[in-house]
């Protein structure tokens, strides 16, 4: 699997500030995360969401239950 090249950039949150849920790819950890996007000018490395951003950037065989485990892991499971 080659990683697109922008995968492999920071995250962008913009010069808005109409922050909204976004998802970014992090490189070191081989993983998707949610952040706050600010809702205009760069879109390198932002995802609508996880399953995207994984398909992406990581070409998972689950992404679903990727991004399930990697929220797990943030906010517990109860969310």
């Amino acid at each position: 699997f080659s990683r697109p090249p922008e995968c492999n950039f920071l995250p962008d949150v913009g010069p808005c500030d109409h922050y909204r849920p976004m998802w970014t790819f992090v490189r070191e950890k081989a993983h998707c995360r949610p952040f706050q996007y600010g809702g205009c000018g760069s879109m390198s490395n932002v995802f609508e969401n996880c399953s995207l951003c994984m398909r992406r950037c990581d070409a998972h065989p689950d992404p679903v239950r990727l991004c399930t485990e990697v929220l797990e892991v943030m906010y517990g499971k109860e969310g």
